[in-house]
Parts: C-alpha cells; sequence; structure tokens
C-alpha cells in the first residue's frame, strides 16, 4: 500500500469519526436543549365531565353530586374505574419527546386507533389529549397534546383504563344488603316455596363471674335447623351482588311475562328485597337473566354466581 493511499484513508477515518461526534454532540445538545411540556396536576374535585372518543364508542361521564353517571340514559358509572381515569387525567407526566415527523400511524395516534380524551371543569376545558398505544416496555404510553404536534410518551400503561365501552363502565352492583338485618329468606324453586326464619336466643353463663349474656343465632326450615355455615355462605352473595353485563334490548317490565327458574326474597324488619333468576338460553354463553328489586334494569348473572344462590333449602337441613 503506498503512502499517499495510506494517508488518504487515514484522512476519511478521521472525517468520519469527526462528523459522527459532531452529530452526537448536536444530536445531546438538542435534547437537553428542548422543554418537555410540564403539565401540572388538575384539581380532582374541579372535575365534572370527560369525553372519551375512540371508533367505537364515545362515552361522556358527568358528575352529579358525590356520583358519577354515564352514557345518554345517565346510568350510574363504576366508582374504581372513574377514579382511575381521572388519576390518569389529573397526573399526566410527560417523560419523553418521542417524534416531530408528525408520524402518528406509528403510535397509534391516527384515524381510528387513536382515543381522544377531554376533561372539563363546567364548560371550561382542563385538559385535552390523546392517547395511542403502550410502548414496548409496557410502562409508558405514547400521547399528543391538543395543539402539540409532537409525540410524547406519557408514564404509566393507561390505555387499558380509556379503552371500555359504556356497559364497562356502568356500576354492576345490582343489589347490597345488609345480612345481620335479615330476619327470613323466602325461596321459590320451581313449585316449591320455602320460608326460613331466623331465631335469635340469648344465653346467660352462669359461670362467668359477671353473668354475660349470649346471643346464639340459628336459621330454621319447617323447625329443623340449618346448617349455619352453609346458609351464612348464600347470605354472604346478598351483602354485594354484582352482574357480569347489562341487557339493553329488554327491559324490566319484560320479565313480569316470563316466570322465574329461582326468586328469593331477603325480608328484613325495614324492606324485603328480592331477586328472580330465569332460564338461560343457550346464546346467552352460561349465563343467566336476572332482576333485582333494586335495579330497573335487566342484566346477566355469570352461571357460578346464579348457582351458588340456586341452592335447594332441602341441602341446608342439619342430618
Amino acid at each position: 500500500m503506498s503512502n499517499k493511499k495510506f494517508k488518504t484513508e487515514y484522512i476519511i477515518l478521521i472525517l468520519v469519526v469527526v462528523f459522527s461526534l459532531f452529530y452526537l454532540i448536536f444530536r445531546q445538545n438538542n435534547r437537553i436543549n428542548y422543554k418537555l411540556p410540564q403539565l401540572k396536576p388538575l384539581k380532582i374535585s374541579k372535575i365534572d365531565k370527560i369525553v372519551i372518543k375512540n371508533s367505537e364508542n364515545s362515552i361522556i361521564l358527568k358528575k352529579e353530586g358525590e356520583e358519577w353517571r354515564v352514557g345518554d340514559e345517565n346510568y350510574k358509572a363504576d366508582k374504581d374505574s372513574v377514579d382511575k381515569i381521572i388519576k390518569d387525567i389529573s397526573e399526566l407526566n410527560i417523560v419523553t419527546l418521542v417524534s416531530q415527523r408528525k408520524n402518528y400511524n406509528l403510535y397509534e395516534l391516527d384515524g381510528s386507533n387513536k382515543i381522544d380524551v377531554k376533561a372539563f371543569s363546567g364548560n371550561t376545558s382542563m385538559r385535552e389529549f390523546l392517547i395511542g398505544k403502550v410502548a414496548s416496555t409496557y410502562d409508558h404510553t405514547f400521547v399528543k397534546l391538543a395543539k402539540d404536534p409532537n409525540v410524547y410518551q406519557a408514564e404509566g400503561s393507561i390505555k387499558d383504563d380509556f379503552s371500555k365501552s359504556i356497559d364497562d363502565m356502568r356500576d354492576k352492583t345490582i343489589l347490597s344488603v345488609n345480612k345481620n338485618d335479615i330476619t327470613s329468606i323466602k325461596i321459590v324453586k320451581g313449585n316449591d316455596e320455602y320460608l326460613i326464619k331466623k331465631e335469635i336466643n340469648s344465653k346467660i353463663d352462669a359461670k362467668s363471674k359477671d353473668k354475660k349474656e349470649s346471643v346464639e343465632v340459628s336459621w330454621k326450615l319447617d323447625n329443623k335447623k340449618l346448617d349455619k355455615a352453609k346458609l351464612e355462605s348464600l347470605l354472604n352473595r346478598f351483602v354485594s351482588l354484582d352482574c357480569s353485563s347489562f341487557i339493553y334490548d329488554k327491559d324490566k317490565n319484560d320479565l313480569k311475562l316470563e316466570n322465574p327458574i329461582y326468586s328469593v326474597e331477603l325480608i328484613t324488619p325495614g324492606k324485603t328485597f328480592s331477586v328472580k333468576i330465569f332460564k338461560r338460553k343457550e346464546k346467552d354463553k352460561g349465563e343467566y337473566p336476572a332482576i333485582t328489586s333494586e335495579s330497573k334494569y335487566y342484566f346477566f348473572l355469570n352461571a357460578y354466581s346464579a348457582e351458588q344462590i340456586m341452592k335447594d333449602p332441602k341441602d341446608f337441613i342439619v342430618k
């Protein structure tokens, strides 16, 4: 190799190294000089309306008093779901600039992929942004802020909290009873009717110095003692009974024309609570149509919940 050729290659190598250093320094300086949007946390109590739009749904959440409502029908919204959404909006934290090239399709911030989120206080917009896909680390989500063409990463995997239908956002609790208040239970199973009664017996412990009184609770069916553990398991179902989903093509009045396959009345001193479960159809995928006295909506109970309720009362009798 001639000295001239060697020198030429050496010079080219030096130039490549120098240009590479300049590129890295310039790129790094750009990153340092670029200021990320600093979003102040929103005051949660001020947010009273949230609009969430995607290709399939347009959901409006409104605060009425201390409760949130969802949809045009003003359904009661699930508190946990709303709390997560409000937290995500209020604490939105931009951590990285990802792109300035408007290549939104790469981050699912375009067309049918994006989720449009707007939060209001009265008629005043408090925060607006688009949600794209979750980053590969699952610790961040691609977002675009209103009136800002850039793509950023926001802290947290927040997309799932906003990717919900109205049914997903509804409060699924359709019955809630204080089991200690229940004095009797009326069960109708097919053509058979059963009345289970609570008995409370007070006893004074003669062996104790202070003659302490104890209370014993028992349940009886036709004067036959019932297994307390089994009955408690049944009553626990009604402390907070949730449905799996609501049915929108029927209302509660439709079920008045049908006979339930199983019904329960929980009788307390001030009120009677009822649950009626109807025959399921093959298309219902194992779920049972049902209604309760505390909900005006027609809904499904999953098979497990329904079958844990639809016990034969005779099986509770202590042998």
